[in-house]
């Protein structure tokens, strides 16, 4: 990747998180949030910041793991599918993360 595509991108995932932003804090007022967070990550109650860092590791491992192993690899037979595999393994990511770290 040569380096002014890194840097483009970069941008770019910076634009979209704050496109994002607003448009989460034109939609909903803050008043209105029951969370209080406004859809901002945050530890939950009897969590230490160690074990969700440890579980975020675990889990961007295991999401790494699975797109280098069906997406990537040549030798892969999953073909077409997957995207099934990866969605899959964010699913399972979110389902034991978010109840921690949001």
């Amino acid at each position: 990747v040569p380096w002014y595509q890194g840097l483009l991108n970069f941008v770019f995932q910076c634009a979209g998180s704050v496109l994002g932003a607003s448009l989460l804090a034109v939609m909903f007022h803050c008043e209105d949030d029951q969370t209080l967070t406004l859809g901002s990550n945050g530890l939950a109650p009897g969590y230490e910041a160690g074990q969700a860092l440890v579980g975020e590791m675990i889990m961007t491992f295991f999401l790494c793991l699975v797109v280098f192993e069906t997406a990537v690899n040549k030798d892969a037979s999953c073909g077409k599918n997957a995207c099934i595999a990866i969605g899959f393994a964010v699913y399972l990511a979110h389902l034991f993360l978010l109840p921690i770290d949001g």
